[in-house]
């Protein structure tokens, strides 16, 4: 008796109501691991639904800074749409280190998430689309040059070429990298276990070309003071092979567009344009 009470603990913790969302744990087979996630559907839906991907960025989690994919699930799902947001190694729930992943390495997990997203039967696989935060961009815009079956793409302060990011750290700590095969690296607010092939990944991931290969609606965000990501913005909408781009460079905003202060001007309007567009576009 008392087993199969935690047993039924376990499937009522698995699934929770937040207002018009239904949340659902998941944990997707990644081959060398399992990857864990968030699927979440309206909670009154007629049919199948649109769905969205979403790819968190570097030393992120699937629910991103500030809650903010939390919060476009929840704003995605009062429209009437599912969602996926999943962790990467050494982010949220994911029981492997920082040290099992790369972009390449994302990139497959990524495409792992994505078919598992098409084998739902609540999904409408013609109406599917992926954002990507940040380095998240750069995973979804390489995902979404290889997925002909991606119908919206949305880039949040994505840099257009990973080799030139993250130079003071890969200054720093490459070289210990490469002696002992990995590094502890000390970002402030975590730390994370960084391997020789994750910097070695970022010259092999080349984001704008991938993006040549992406025909569909394309949406891209930048804050207008993040370092080069309004010119990485402009080069994207250039580069694409996508006929319907929208692009938005939002005054005075940051890389997180102030979602960790107490005015949430720009993250909300960056996540209610978001959702909008994708209910717009799917």
């Amino acid at each position: 008796m008392k087993k199969i009470s935690v047993i039924l603990l376990i499937m009522l913790l698995s699934v929770f109501v937040l207002g018009n969302i239904v949340e659902k744990r998941v944990d997707i087979d990644g081959g060398d691991y399992m990857i864990p996630g968030i699927f979440s559907m309206p909670e009154n839906y007629d049919g199948n639904v649109p769905a969205v991907l979403m790819i968190h960025g570097f030393a992120s989690q699937k629910d991103e800074v500030g809650n903010m994919y939390k919060n476009l699930a929840a704003e995605l799902a009062e429209l009437g749409y599912a969602s996926l947001r999943i962790d990467f190694p050494g982010a949220g729930d994911h029981q492997e280190s920082f040290v099992k992943t790369s972009l390449t390495g994302q990139i497959e997990d990524s495409r792992v998430a994505y078919n598992w997203l098409l084998k739902q039967p609540e999904v409408d696989t013609d109406r599917t689309g992926v954002v990507g935060f940040s380095f998240g961009g750069v995973v979804a815009s390489c995902l979404a040059g290889s997925e002909p079956n991606i119908n919206a793409l949305a880039l949040w302060s994505t840099p257009g070429d990973p080799s030139k990011s993250l130079l003071d750290i890969r200054d720093a700590e490459y070289p210990t990298a490469v002696e002992e095969g990995h590094v502890i690296v000390d970002l402030g607010w975590t730390k994370i276990d960084m391997s020789k092939e994750f910097f070695q990944s970022q010259f092999v991931v080349f984001p704008m070309d991938s993006i040549r290969y992406y025909e569909s609606p394309l949406l891209i965000i930048a804050g207008e003071v993040d370092d080069n990501m309004p010119a990485d913005a402009h080069k994207y909408a250039k580069n694409a092979a996508s006929m319907d781009i929208t692009l938005r460079i939002i005054p005075g905003a940051d890389h997180i567009y102030h979602v960790l202060t107490e005015d949430q001007t720009d993250a909300n309007f960056v996540i209610d344009l978001t959702a909008g567009w994708f209910a717009d576009k799917l």
